[in-house]
């Protein structure tokens, strides 16, 4: 159990570090991956949901999160790859 819950720490870190980036509100995240920002905040606050805790977000969603940061998906997820770049951010860009 306690790997998982490392991973979801790991997961949640990259998760905001991508939304840092992008310069991005939970709410302009919300927007960009089309998933409510209730979601969004279960995800970087798990106490507020103990499913989220214990399983982490769903494909899909994890699908929406990295074509809406424009991040790696295995990055995101497992730390795998490369994480986003700062010089490369903001939210008036629209390409990487």
């Amino acid at each position: 159990m306690t790997d998982r819950l490392e991973i979801m720490d790991g997961f949640r870190q990259r998760l905001q570090r991508a939304m840092d980036v992008r310069g991005y509100s939970q709410h302009d995240t919300a927007r960009a991956t089309t998933l409510s920002r209730q979601a969004i905040t279960q995800m970087l606050a798990p106490e507020t949901c103990p499913r989220a805790r214990k399983m982490g977000p769903k494909l899909y969603q994890l699908t929406k999160l990295a074509a809406g940061l424009r991040v790696n998906p295995a990055w995101l997820a497992f730390g795998s790859g490369n994480p986003p770049e700062a010089g490369k951010a903001g939210k008036e860009q629209n390409d990487d």
